[in-house]
């Protein structure tokens, strides 16, 4: 998979992707290799940041009801030539069903951040996450998530999320839906991730998928609301999603896709990002 993306700060993101999958003991148990280039170029006069990641993914069912997930890297990051450094990432989850309207999911991940001071400061965060869906029929989803999260330069993030989504139409699939966001940090450092000491956000969500024309595959999906931010006031958001997926035969798929979020509107300042991203997939 290739993917770019184009940020209102000037920095460009180019990934370079790659997946395989092996399924064992009748497809109970899933297991490949991961790998990852991502180039973090701000233009000029310089000063662009390589990451190499390579990886793992494994998975495991055990009956209908327990499943295990995980995701295992090594980011190598070259920054600006004249340093390397080396940081394990990761994300983990086990997933329980007890019954079929009830989802848990309880896991930990490891992560780097997508920004140059983050990435020259060698900043990691750490979480600790919970999930819960439920879905008392075929036509509902309501979903609850938080998490906390300690960070390498001594902050703490809390963070939670509620979402309702109903299914209107089958043909095409078309739902609608809320969600609402809030976050803080206990601390408001310089590190180059954002960290408002409270952050709100609640938007209404809109997404279709279906066939369009003869084998082509559609999903398109966007959100348009307002966030609160302290310190940084109101402002308007927004964001959109379109992917398209043929596939070629019964052994390759292509796709494309483009998405897009901003929260800089008119004179408010605030940070958009487009991201555009081709993929392939080949099964045998």
């Amino acid at each position: 998979a290739l993917a770019e993306s184009h940020q209102s700060d000037g920095l460009d993101i180019r990934t370079i992707s790659a997946a395989q999958d092996v399924s064992l003991d009748d497809g109970q148990t899933t297991i490949g290799p991961r790998f990852q280039y991502i180039q973090y170029d701000p233009g000029p006069p310089g000063g662009r940041v390589d990451v190499i990641r390579p990886g793992a993914y494994g998975r495991r069912r055990f009956g209908d009801a327990r499943e295990w997930t995980a995701h295992l890297y090594f980011d190598l990051a070259d920054l600006q030539g004249t340093q390397t450094r080396l940081d394990p990432t990761f994300d983990t989850y086990v997933t329980f069903w007890p019954s079929d309207i009830l989802r848990f999911d309880l896991g930990a991940k490891q992560t780097t951040f997508d920004n140059l001071k983050s990435l020259t400061q060698d900043v990691t965060a750490t979480y600790a996450g919970l999930s819960l869906d439920v879905v008392p029929d075929e036509l509902l989803r309501m979903t609850l998530r938080v998490d906390a999260g300690r960070y390498s330069d001594g902050n703490r993030r809390y963070w939670g999320q509620a979402e309702v989504e109903r299914r209107l139409w089958n043909h095409p699939k078309v739902y609608l839906g809320w969600r609402h966001t809030g976050f803080g940090f206990a601390r408001q450092l310089d590190s180059g991730y954002y960290n408002p000491a409270l952050y709100y956000a609640s938007v209404l969500t809109l997404k279709s998928s279906g066939p369009l024309v003869g084998p082509l595959y559609y999903e398109v999906d966007g959100s348009v609301g307002f966030e609160l931010a302290s310190p940084g006031g109101a402002k308007m958001v927004w964001s959109g999603n379109a992917r398209l997926a043929v596939p070629l035969s019964g052994h390759l798929r292509l796709e494309g896709n483009y998405s897009y979020f901003s929260s800089a509107i008119a004179s408010s300042g605030g940070f958009s990002r487009g991201t555009v991203a081709a993929a392939m997939q080949v099964t045998w």
